[in-house]
């Protein structure tokens, strides 16, 4: 019995490599090799580090006061002696930590 190259590829089926693909195999190699892709615009990356921003102000926000704190506050402004400095006033519209945390 003789066997040829052509037969013996038959009987062994040969898996074939990049280099071996002809012009449309190979494109199609490359098509099943494709993956999804998710690209975010400039406006949606802004909006979501204004969403970060947005949530550190609300934990920032919804932080509960100590109940001492809030007793004392109560105390100096119903009798009247509840002060706050322009110097404080304007620390806390720049974001500058407060002194008496």
């Amino acid at each position: 019995m003789k066997i040829n190259g052509n037969e013996l590829e038959k009987i062994y089926n040969p898996v074939k490599t990049e280099n071996n693909l002809n012009n449309s195999e190979r494109a199609k190699s490359r098509n099943d090799k494709l993956t999804d892709r998710i690209t975010f615009s400039k406006k949606a990356k802004e909006f979501s580090s204004v969403s970060g921003l947005t949530k550190k102000v609300v934990e920032k926000v919804v932080k509960q006061t100590p109940p001492d704190k809030l007793l004392k506050l109560k105390s100096e402004i119903s009798a009247g002696k509840y002060r706050v400095s322009a110097e404080e006033i304007s620390d806390a519209i720049l974001g500058l930590p407060s002194k008496d945390c």
